[in-house]
């Protein structure tokens, strides 16, 4: 079945905002997760929607706080690195099918 984009970021982000999160910080993380979907990556998307309530109920992440409190191994963690993690992930896979453009060789 396939769904419109925005339908899925409206859900996301009405899950997000009913676990606490602020309106402002669902819809960046709600867009994050459907871009990752539309990019073709699932384990970085809406697969991790889950998850990120799952440690919301725990009390690992603290909704709007911007970063997880500390958690044994976890450590801190936010969206800005998991932006920038993305970032630079979309950047390798770019120059990685550059490089395998029909008439380059190695």
């Amino acid at each position: 079945m396939l769904v419109p984009a925005e339908e899925l970021r409206a859900l996301a982000e009405g899950i997000l905002c009913a676990n606490g999160v602020p309106p402002a910080h669902a819809k960046i993380q709600a867009g994050l997760f459907v871009e990752a979907e539309l990019r073709g990556v699932p384990s970085h998307g809406l697969l991790r929607l889950r998850r990120v309530i799952e440690r919301i109920k725990a009390g690992l992440s603290v909704p709007g706080g911007g970063a997880a409190r500390r958690s044994g191994r976890r450590g801190r963690f936010s969206a800005w690195m998991a932006i920038a993690a993305l970032a630079l992930w979309w950047r390798w896979r770019r120059w990685t099918q550059s490089c395998r453009a029909p008439g380059k060789t190695a």
